[in-house]
């Protein structure tokens, strides 16, 4: 990231779609390398959209007036590789161990026991 800083997002020859085409080529496949196991929380969220909004705001000046949903980052995006990676585990066969660790539900009729949970496994 720091490379890019004096090379790309602070020249002057380079537009915005340039720059925004080598975020979108660069940075945004290593930075959600193997977002499909992620749990996405809000915390998570914030960070990622932070990181997004600085990354491309490089290069603009406070006259540009560039708003932060132009340069949002789609959690869809995440949120769609996850989906993507349920499917492709839930067509495998019923045999399969994958696809029972994936589709594995509560036996009728369990319900969780009163009181806090336990610290630890071992009581």
């Amino acid at each position: 990231m720091k490379s890019l800083d004096k090379s790309i997002w602070i020249c002057r020859y380079l537009c915005r779609r340039t720059k925004q085409r080598v975020f979108k080529a660069l940075i945004v496949p290593d930075l959600l390398y193997d977002s499909e196991t992620w749990t996405l929380f809000c915390a998570l969220e914030s960070r990622l959209d932070a990181f997004c909004n600085r990354s491309l705001h490089m290069g603009y000046c406070w006259r540009d007036h560039v708003s932060n949903q132009w340069l949002h980052c789609d959690f869809y995006i995440i949120h769609d590789r996850q989906l993507r990676l349920y499917g492709n585990l839930a067509r495998f066969p019923q045999v399969d161990p994958v696809h029972q660790v994936v589709s594995v539900r509560d036996a009728p009729g369990w319900r969780r026991p009163l009181g806090r949970p336990w610290r630890s496994y071992f009581g």
